[in-house]
């Protein structure tokens, strides 16, 4: 009997009780033991994103899980069948820290999906002006959509009757949900930023999920600060920080000339949020999405809406941002240096 079971996205699991101590035989960890390789088992890739729907997390630990009886049929939250399939190996359920404390009376959870197959009656829509990154470790979206679908690139573009080259990728929503963006194999007319209306793909198009939080964390996480720079890339994000309206920088009348450090640093004519064309007024204090375990304080230049500290959303830049580390002894302020900043 096979030691892998193959679950269909919406299929769904639930923690047992009473495994935590429990060891696996020959395995450091529970997570060794399902990636395999010993005793005549198969090896397998450990993945890098918990398996839990709608979680985003990294998978840290094996989960032991039971599923629910198969003669239940799952649905969506609006009533229809799931349609799309990933494969789940329950050897010992891939799945983030936090998911592993849900007792075996906890309601049941979801799968998280992977990819999905599209019908000619979705409502796609094309979302190429929000300009996520390139994802790590590939080296083109195209190279990334054939590596999470294990499909290969088709001739044809996708769009509904289109008999073009597939010659990029477009970013994509499907059905209004804003939450998840996919990519899809499209010619270069339908795949460009200009083409916003909402149209339809050929039934069985393969819509791989954009895996955003990874790919903005390992884009973060392999830039290198030079000289209390950074040059972030289009769509990284960045925050502005609450309670920095008191702070001064030392030896420089505000934070523009801060900054520009004695004109050693050019200040951009314009905001550097996304598809702002506001004058950039002043220098922002922001942390950088995915720097984890840092509370490093940067500035970024911006406009005097999106200078503010009540603006908590998470902001995109434009392509070559440059952002200047404020270091601890860099402040003033009322109560002396204004904030404890660390990078590690």
């Amino acid at each position: 009997m096979s030691r892998e079971r193959t679950l269909e996205t919406g299929s769904r699991v639930r923690n047992i009780e009473g495994t935590s101590e429990c060891s696996a035989r020959d395995y450091e960890s529970w997570k060794e033991y399902y990636k395999g390789g010993k005793r005549g088992h198969k090896s397998r890739p450990w993945p890098k994103q918990c398996r839990i729907h709608g979680c985003i997390k990294r998978a840290t630990v094996g989960a032991h899980v039971e599923r629910e009886d198969e003669s239940l049929h799952a649905y969506n939250v609006i009533g229809n069948p799931l349609k799309h399939s990933i494969t789940t190996i329950l050897v010992s359920f891939r799945i983030c820290w936090d998911h592993t404390k849900y007792s075996s009376t906890s309601s049941l959870i979801f799968v998280r999906m992977s990819h999905l197959i599209l019908s000619n009656t979705d409502d796609i829509e094309n979302i190429q002006h929000k300009h996520t990154p390139k994802p790590v470790g590939f080296s083109s979206w195209k190279e990334y959509w054939c590596d999470q679908s294990d499909e290969d690139w088709p001739e044809t573009c996708r769009f509904r009757d289109c008999r073009n080259n597939a010659d990029g990728s477009a970013h994509v929503i499907v059905n209004d949900d804003e939450d998840c963006e996919y990519i899809i194999p499209m010619c270069n007319i339908h795949n460009g930023a200009g083409f916003s209306e909402t149209f339809s793909v050929n039934s069985g198009t393969f819509a791989v999920y954009i895996d955003k939080e990874e790919i903005v964390t390992d884009l973060v996480a392999n830039l290198t600060d030079n000289l209390g720079e950074l040059s972030l890339k289009s769509g990284m994000r960045v925050q502005n920080i609450s309670g920095t309206h008191a702070c001064l920088p030392r030896g420089y009348g505000s934070w523009k000339k801060y900054y520009k450090d004695d004109d050693e640093r050019e200040w951009p004519d314009m905001c550097r949020i996304g598809c702002c064309e506001e004058p950039a007024k002043g220098g922002a204090h922001v942390h950088i999405e995915g720097k984890r375990n840092c509370t490093c304080v940067y500035i970024v230049p911006m406009c005097e809406q999106h200078n503010t500290a009540q603006n908590k959303d998470w902001l995109p830049v434009k392509k070559g941002t440059i952002a200047v580390r404020v270091d601890q002894g860099d402040t003033s302020g009322p109560a002396g240096t204004c904030y404890s900043t660390k990078c590690r």
